[in-house]
């Protein structure tokens, strides 16, 4: 099987009028834009066309994954296709809460987690050795997500993040939810690395929140070592086998060319 630089639909079929605006404003043979243009003409396929019906759990995933990945390498163009479709855009993705949570096991754990960042206002930090996954305590039951941190706030390593909980309240829940988010992308990227890589969900939510936090996913990646959105790779490819590749190309610069000029 070969794989070519074409889009997952014509170019002369794609609905979005940011995207047909994207393909005026460049080549079809500058090979750079076309292949962001057709993550792009993907991204419309994925909201529009897809008939999730007939996926199977691994083809939902992998394109969840890509959906939320180019969130994230071009977050401002994720969201004006979005909008172009009717579909929601970064600011207005949800995560699934669980209800029922006992007020008494959540205002226990709430005490416990306001003096670990009380302890980081003070700049005092236990050793990333001591950074328990609270997630896997039989004890802990289960809160909305990010109400609470994965790990305790007190053995943060990233000096960027715990800058973010010395500049706000363990009591602005809004603050405190942005917060834990970037505890989860650390404890994601060192200690939970075994769950990412056996888990659908955890690898998803990566780029879920990446996407959200686009800016402050590269400040903390860069610091500890982790993959930027710049080094994300999004090649616009799809993969075809016996086919003519030369008359393929020819279609697909004519649909371009329509769009252009239409």
């Amino acid at each position: 099987m070969s794989g070519y630089v074409f889009p997952r639909k014509p170019y002369d079929e794609v609905e979005s009028p940011f995207v047909r605006d994207q393909i005026r404003q460049g080549s079809f043979w500058d090979l750079p834009h076309r292949r962001y243009v057709n993550e792009l003409v993907w991204l419309e396929w994925y909201t529009r066309d897809l008939d999730r019906s007939t996926m199977s759990g691994v083809s939902a995933f992998g394109c969840a994954v890509h959906h939320y990945q180019i969130a994230t390498r071009w977050p401002d163009a994720y969201d004006a296709v979005r909008q172009d479709l009717d579909a929601t855009t970064r600011a207005e993705f949800s995560w699934r809460d669980p209800d029922g949570v006992d007020p008494e096991a959540r205002q226990r754990w709430a005490r416990r987690h306001a003096g670990e960042w009380a302890a980081v206002r003070e700049d005092d930090h236990r050793p990333r050795s001591e950074a328990e996954t609270l997630t896997d305590r039989s004890d802990r039951p289960r809160f909305a997500r990010f109400r609470f941190p994965i790990i305790p706030y007190d053995t943060v390593q990233s000096t960027f993040l715990r800058e973010e909980i010395q500049r706000g309240s363990f009591d602005d829940l809004q603050h405190r939810r942005y917060v834990n988010k970037l505890v989860w992308l650390e404890w994601a990227e060192t200690i939970g690395q075994d769950e990412l890589s056996s888990l659908y969900g955890p690898i998803t939510r990566k780029w879920k929140i990446a996407a959200t936090l686009p800016e402050a996913f590269d400040i903390l990646m860069r610091e500890i070592g982790g993959s930027t959105r710049d080094s994300l790779s999004l090649d616009g490819e799809i993969h075809y086998g016996d086919i003519d590749a030369e008359a393929k190309r020819r279609d697909l610069a004519r649909a371009w060319q329509a769009v252009t000029d239409a």
